[in-house]
């Protein structure tokens, strides 16, 4: 099998890179057939002319092939390159992930209400996402500054569930009711830390009435912020918050190893030490590390700290 590795090679005697323009050839033809990429968009990529791909492909092209082939070589290996990260960087269930996945089990199982609470960037929102994946059912909503409201919060659960959202906070309340009651699906709040509390208030309620389970996720707010609200005000909501999962402080260099060869392969221990500090640094968190690794796709070998302390720099961690 052809691969872009075997396609260039130093030529000691010319004191120039080599390059196989039927091998690029056959990659390129490869890349067009199992991508949606075009004539015109690998043009645009290497700053060509969609007839000088097309002249190229035809093994007519009068220009410089060589020179042509080797930009063409260099797109199509940093293309592979991307897809590669994007294959492999998708979800990787870390010690951290699993911790969010069981929690969130527990909600849908026993039908409890579940607070999911830990620092931004550790891994909780990949988390929830990847549970919906796994099981479409589950119904996910990402607070924000629109929903001001109970009726706001209605009319996108409402949404979400494909459920009529006109009418009075009461007729769409019951049509949201009606359609959970009795189905055992989970509904995901993330980013909880920004709804008020009426609308905690009305989650409580459509609990009560439907016995569906609930995840409240964001940051270490979440609960504190509860109880410094008034344990009166919120009493029947805390009753029933059956689990507090709270997401490790500090990213363990177990995660930081899994989380790297499932993207760059080979690492050595120095560079997981290396990216493990990344991530536990102020405000950092499992994202900051996860940002860097695309930079050090394709090295070749085994990743050492000194490639990862240099891809640092290049992606201004």
């Amino acid at each position: 099998m052809t691969t872009l590795q075997a396609i260039t090679a130093p030529q000691l005697d010319a004191g120039e890179e080599w390059i196989d323009t039927d091998a690029v050839r056959r990659l390129l033809e490869a890349h067009l057939t199992t991508t949606s990429a075009t004539q015109k968009v690998v043009a645009d990529g290497i700053g060509v002319s969609a007839a000088a791909i097309s002249q190229f492909r035809a093994g007519k092209y009068a220009g410089d092939t060589k020179g042509l082939a080797r930009k063409l070589a260099a797109y199509l290996a940093t293309s592979t390159a991307r897809s590669n990260v994007q294959v492999s960087v998708g979800f990787v269930e870390t010690s951290i992930a699993r911790g969010v996945l069981s929690a969130v089990r527990y909600a849908e199982i026993m039908g409890r209400i579940v607070c999911v609470m830990g620092a931004p960037g550790m891994g909780k929102t990949t988390s929830l996402k990847e549970y919906c994946r796994r099981n479409p059912s589950v119904l996910y909503l990402s607070a924000h500054q629109g929903v001001t409201g109970p009726k706001a919060f209605v009319e996108e659960l409402a949404e979400v569930l494909k459920v009529s959202g006109r009418g009075t906070l009461r007729v769409q309340l019951k049509a949201v009711v009606d359609t959970l009651r009795g189905t055992n699906r989970l509904v995901i709040v993330d980013e909880a830390q920004k709804l008020n509390a009426p609308v905690l208030e009305t989650l409580r309620d459509i609990h009560d009435q439907t016995g569906v389970g609930m995840v409240l996720a964001g940051n270490l707010e979440i609960h504190p912020l509860l109880q410094r609200r008034g344990a009166g005000q919120f009493a029947q909501l805390l009753s029933r918050i059956a689990v507090q999962h709270r997401v490790p402080d500090e990213v363990p260099p177990e995660d930081v190893r899994q989380l790297s060869e499932a993207s760059v392969g080979s690492i050595d221990n120095q560079a997981v030490e290396v990216l493990t500090a990344l991530a536990n640094a102020p405000a950092a968190g499992l994202r900051r590390a996860a940002n860097v690794l695309p930079a050090l796709v394709g090295l070749g070998g085994t990743v050492t700290a000194d490639d990862v302390r240099k891809a640092t720099r290049m992606v201004g961690r």
